[in-house]
């Protein structure tokens, strides 16, 4: 296991809500360092941890991970369920729908792409 992976062994079991959305950026450092099988694994853990809650979340970061690894169809389905999620209202406070949404912008941008390039500026938000 490496460092990255160990620092999250003992935090999945620790109680967390989707109000609290800090705990997004530690979930996220593996992709955003390009660390994308770490990712997965760390991802994979808090998708099975938050039992429905953050589902939206970690697909997302999950479908651009996948793509990252070239497994194609894992990041589609990983990618259509996030969206599927995102669909039933009331889970989600106005600000967490927008970031939720900048993040499905990011995916989408991501998967449309070819396997292993990141889009020209990863931090800017989806175009309107």
């Amino acid at each position: 296991m490496s460092p990255l992976a160990s620092s999250f062994a003992g935090w999945f079991a620790a109680p967390c809500h989707l109000s609290q959305i800090w705990w997004l950026s530690p979930l996220t450092s593996a992709y955003r360092a390009g660390q994308y099988a770490e990712a997965v694994t760390i991802l994979d853990k808090s998708l099975k941890a938050g039992q429905g809650q953050f589902d939206g979340f970690d697909l997302f970061f999950l479908a651009m991970a996948h793509h990252r690894l070239g497994h194609r169809e894992e990041a589609r389905r990983c990618l259509d369920r996030a969206i599927e999620w995102m669909g039933h209202p009331g889970r989600l406070t106005g600000d967490q729908a927008k970031k939720l949404a900048s993040f499905r912008a990011e995916a989408e941008s991501v998967l449309a792409g070819p396997w292993g390039q990141l889009p020209d500026d990863v931090f800017d938000g989806p175009r309107v």
